[in-house]
């Protein structure tokens, strides 16, 4: 069942509707055969008439898409969520499959989606410090971090979200999966501590 409004082809909007599934999760109500599903995957998905020129996005044309960053932040977020994974892109545009077939394709991410050992996955933890996202760019609306709600929006389509998440989901057998999420432009260091991952029996 849908958790969510329509997604689109930009990290802010991928960012939201990720956000969607927490309240199903929290009440157990996302399980085998009814899972909470923030929409199609938006990889390699083209958007017309909205042309940027930045290294590191698919640009074709008047084309964009998200970063290949984002794109696997995507594809690992609904995957630790477990959300049904269906493709949104043209699959007979050969330019884009070869863009994303390692992400899409990726077995152990893909494994994750599909295990199941009474927690559906999501978040374990988020930064206190919030920061705004613009819409089409998934650039920082400023570079000063926003004590805002992150239901907060400044421009149609701007979110205010934690700089940076931290996703669990149990697997069976003592396994964890982790999935750490920086939202800020700059490239960062993130560190999960073993003794705070949810489910991880180990503490070194």
């Amino acid at each position: 069942y849908r958790s969510s409004g329509d997604i689109q082809p930009s990290y802010p909007s991928v960012l939201r509707n990720l956000a969607s599934v927490e309240r199903y999760r929290a009440i157990n109500a996302s399980v085998p055969g009814c899972w909470a599903y923030p929409d199609m995957l938006q990889i390699g998905v083209r958007l017309r008439h909205h042309p940027r020129k930045e290294d590191g996005m698919l640009l074709l044309g008047d084309v964009i898409g998200l970063t290949k960053a984002e794109s696997r932040t995507h594809f690992g977020a609904w995957c630790i969520v477990s959300s049904p994974l269906t493709l949104g892109h043209d699959v007979h545009d050969k330019e884009v499959n070869d863009h994303i077939w390692e992400i899409i394709s990726n077995r152990e991410a893909i494994a994750v989606n599909q295990a199941y050992d009474g927690d559906s996955g999501g978040v374990y933890y988020n930064s206190t410090t919030k920061i705004c996202i613009m819409p089409w760019t998934g650039n920082e609306c400023n570079h000063t971090s926003l004590a805002m709600d992150t239901s907060s929006r400044n421009l149609e389509g701007t979110i205010t979200v934690p700089s940076y998440r931290y996703l669990s989901k149990p697997l069976g057998g003592g396994r964890v999966a982790a999935l750490l999420i920086n939202s800020k432009e700059e490239a960062d260091n993130l560190t999960a501590k073993f003794a705070d991952i949810p489910g991880l029996s180990c503490s070194t």
